[in-house]
């Protein structure tokens, strides 16, 4: 494909539109295009059976149309847009005073804590006592 001789008539392919727009100053892959033309956004396209075209002319103009107006200062990009200014530092929250008779204490853990049963269960079954082994005085 060249370039040279677009023009706004000139139907391209995905991946050719993509090539003709980076080399003339608007990079853009084809997935970009690809995901743009399923989820909105993107330029004007037509389909010849399941193939999408691009004709150059209105391409050019939706490419140019994403450009920001002329500006000296990367600052003045919150004013053109319409965006609000980036907040300053967020200040640490006030601490909370806790009423400590509704934390739970070392004598009294939480239900379902480490150690403790969960709610509703019975409690552990007391260990069995150690085997002992017979010998000739427990026998007889």
């Amino acid at each position: 494909m060249s370039i040279d001789n677009l023009t706004p008539e000139t139907q391209l392919r995905r991946a050719d539109v993509a090539e003709a727009s980076t080399a003339n100053g608007f990079p853009i892959k084809a997935k970009t295009l690809a995901t743009m033309a399923s989820r909105g956004g993107g330029p004007p396209f037509q389909l010849w059976g399941r193939i999408p075209l691009y004709t150059w002319g209105p391409y050019l103009d939706w490419a140019k149309g994403r450009l920001s107006e002329p500006r000296s200062s990367t600052s003045e990009a919150d004013a053109d847009t319409g965006r609000p200014p980036k907040p300053g530092p967020v200040a640490a929250a006030p601490a909370l005073i806790s009423d400590s008779s509704t934390q739970p204490t070392v004598d009294s853990p939480a239900k379902g804590a480490f150690g403790t049963p969960p709610c509703g269960s019975p409690p552990p079954a007391a260990p069995a006592p150690p085997l002992q082994h017979a010998t000739a005085d427990t026998i007889a």
